[in-house]
C-alpha cells in the first residue's frame, strides 16, 4: 500500500467549485447532476485535483420481462413503456438508468430517448 503523502488531500467538493472539474470525467457531466444529492470526492496534491470519484443516484429500471409467446406483442411493449414513464413521472424523475442482456431488449431500448453509456458496468459493495 502507498505510503501517505502529507502534500495530498482527500475531501468533498462542495458544488460551488465544482467548476474545477473542468477537463475530468465529471466535469463532463456536472451540468445534468442534481447538486443536492450528488457527491463528487477529489484527491487533490498541493491544491491541484489529481483524481475523482462520484455518487450520483440515478433509479436503475432493471429486469424487464415479456412472457416468451408476448414477447412479439407490441401492445406489451408499449404498455411496459408507458407504465415505466408514469411511474418515473409520478416520482419527479427525468432520466433512469437501464441494462440489457439480450438483443430483444437492445430494441426495446432503442425506440426510447435513450443514449448508450460508455464503458463497462459493475456492482461494488461496500461494508457487509
Amino acid at each position: 500500500m502507498e505510503k501517505l503523502h502529507t502534500s495530498f488531500s482527500t475531501r468533498l467538493l462542495p458544488p460551488e467549485e465544482w467548476h474545477k472539474l473542468a477537463g475530468t470525467e465529471p466535469g463532463k457531466i456536472i451540468h445534468v447532476i442534481n447538486k443536492e444529492s450528488s457527491n463528487i470526492m477529489v484527491v487533490e496534491k498541493d491544491d491541484t485535483i489529481v483524481g475523482s470519484w462520484s455518487l450520483i443516484p440515478y433509479y436503475h429500471a432493471e429486469c424487464v420481462w415479456i412472457r416468451e409467446d408476448f414477447r412479439n406483442s407490441a401492445v406489451v411493449a408499449r404498455r411496459l413503456i408507458t407504465g415505466m414513464e408514469q411511474m418515473a413521472n409520478a416520482l419527479g424523475i427525468s432520466s433512469v438508468i437501464t441494462a440489457s442482456t439480450n438483443k430483444r431488449v437492445d430494441r426495446l431500448i432503442r425506440h426510447l430517448k435513450s443514449k448508450k453509456l460508455p464503458g463497462q458496468h459493475y456492482v461494488i459493495h461496500f461494508g457487509s
